[in-house]
């Protein structure tokens, strides 16, 4: 008696059906005795989708055999129509006023022509100071090619601290068609709309400004009265026309407020 059949994530049951004695399969009702030396058929789907290189996907199946599970799985190595090297880029520490340049090469697996366009489902605004301009290598006559290159630029105007942004975009090739598995009918049926393959990469960094702080929050913990506590912040200036060691410490509160207990703190600057 089989009880359930459970997929983990990435695949779903279709179906499950049994052998009547004479070689023909229909559905099976969960719980029912099946004969000895009957065929049951599980039919599953691996849904490939956000998935790269070997996989595994397992379906548990619930029996009232002594053993109680039985694990089957699904294996596949999933090659990705088209793909981005590097597909994470980190940019560093950028200085202010510099500019760095990064390029992404994007390529079909097989070497198909595509043509590739930014991916505005969902627009994600660009940060200050970075452009992304999109090129094909050796396009065919008509557009497509199946090298393209990203080039990514992060220059003057960019504003100091961390910067991101993720590069989408979508080809002209369509993806198959897509199957969703229907565990009450007759098998998986088909979805409808016509979609394309997609491919993706990630920018990040950080534009310095004159002055680097670390850490940026300093917590003095809890302090005990009589207890002396000592916190340092490491200084750094990206400007080398800037003497550090002219610099003074003070210590302010915020706007309209009192620093409590001010005559408790003391401050020193050291190289």
């Amino acid at each position: 008696r089989i009880r359930q059949t459970s997929p983990t994530c990435g695949c779903t049951v279709s179906k499950v059906v049994v052998d009547d004695g004479q070689g023909n399969f229909g559905p099976y009702k969960m719980g029912d005795e099946i004969p000895p030396g009957r065929e049951v058929r599980i039919e599953a789907i691996l849904d490939t989708a956000h998935k790269t290189n070997k996989t595994q996907v397992r379906i548990n199946v619930y029996t009232n055999d002594p053993i109680g599970l039985t694990q089957l799985a699904l294996t596949s190595n999933i090659e990705p129509f088209i793909k981005a090297t590097p597909p994470f880029v980190n940019l560093g520490d950028i200085k202010e006023g510099e500019q760095k340049v990064q390029v992404i090469d994007i390529r079909t697996s097989r070497g198909e022509p595509v043509m590739l366009s930014e991916d505005t489902s969902n627009p994600i605004k660009l940060p200050p100071g970075m452009t992304v301009d999109l090129y094909p290598v050796g396009p065919h006559g008509d557009g497509r090619s199946s090298h393209w290159q990203a080039k990514v630029t992060v220059g003057p105007g960019a504003n100091e601290g961390p910067i991101g942004y993720q590069i989408r975009l979508n080809s002209d090739f369509e993806l198959p068609e897509e199957k969703t598995a229907t565990p009450q009918g007759p098998g998986p049926v088909i979805v409808g709309g016509t979609k394309f393959y997609k491919v993706s990469a990630s920018v990040n960094g950080r534009v310095l400004g004159a002055l680097s702080f670390t850490p940026q929050f300093v917590s003095m913990g809890l302090v005990r009265p009589g207890q002396r506590v000592k916190r340092n912040v490491k200084v750094i200036s990206h400007d080398p026309d800037f003497d550090l060691s002219k610099a003074t410490v003070e210590l302010r509160p915020e706007a309209g407020q009192e620093l409590a207990w001010k005559e408790n703190f003391s401050t020193s600057l050291r190289p």
